[in-house]
């Protein structure tokens, strides 16, 4: 049977984007097609891609179980890029558990599956391959340009980049700056990381 890389599995309260405050559960892939660093995209990832257990998607269901999720929950797919890792097997048994199942990508790599709910977090200087989404959400670090990726979605955040668990003042206001300067987007904060939330 095959074996996912997976970083953790947690319940918590989303923390950015459209559907923040919401309760799911997290199901965080190891590993990445791109490589984020505060040099080339603004921030450093926070994902250790050295450190995950690999898991049968038996394992991932006992862990969903685990934590309690009704039917009609919310997962929430991430990484990592979890589309390196995402199968058909993978999300057809999610889907058949009647869970609703959200992913988010950096929208390298074309989404092949019927998401219940679908985030593009594009990163500088990638190449864009999924041009629709339900929202994209862009992480900013201060100065940084050049940051329309061309995709339709019906919500847009610009979120600022965090040192660490700190927020700099000079990044929000940054961040506010292209809100008011771009008709449709939105300022987002991780809230998680302001409240001490997982």
């Amino acid at each position: 049977m095959k074996k996912y890389k997976i970083n953790e599995v947690f319940g918590s309260i989303q923390g950015e984007g459209h559907l923040v405050g919401s309760y799911a559960v997290f199901v965080r892939f190891s590993g990445c097609n791109l490589e984020c660093t505060k040099q080339s995209h603004g921030f450093d990832c926070d994902t250790d891609h050295d450190c995950f257990v690999e898991m049968t998607i038996d394992e991932i269901e006992n862990w969903i179980d685990l934590i309690i999720l009704p039917p009609g929950g919310l997962i929430i797919l991430t990484g990592g890029e979890p589309l390196l890792q995402v199968d058909d097997v993978l999300f057809g048994r999610l889907k058949d558990r009647n869970w609703r199942v959200a992913v988010e990508t950096n929208g390298t790599i074309p989404v092949r599956f019927s998401f219940d709910w679908l985030t593009v977090s594009p990163k500088r200087g990638s190449v864009i391959r999924q041009k629709k989404a339900d929202e994209v959400k862009i992480v900013l670090g201060k100065d940084q340009s050049n940051w329309d990726f061309g995709i339709e979605a019906n919500h847009y955040f610009v979120s600022p980049a965090f040192d660490g668990d700190d927020l700099d003042c000079d990044v929000l206001n940054w961040c506010i700056a292209q809100v008011q300067d771009t008709p449709g987007w939105r300022l987002g904060v991780q809230t998680h990381k302001l409240l001490g939330i997982k």
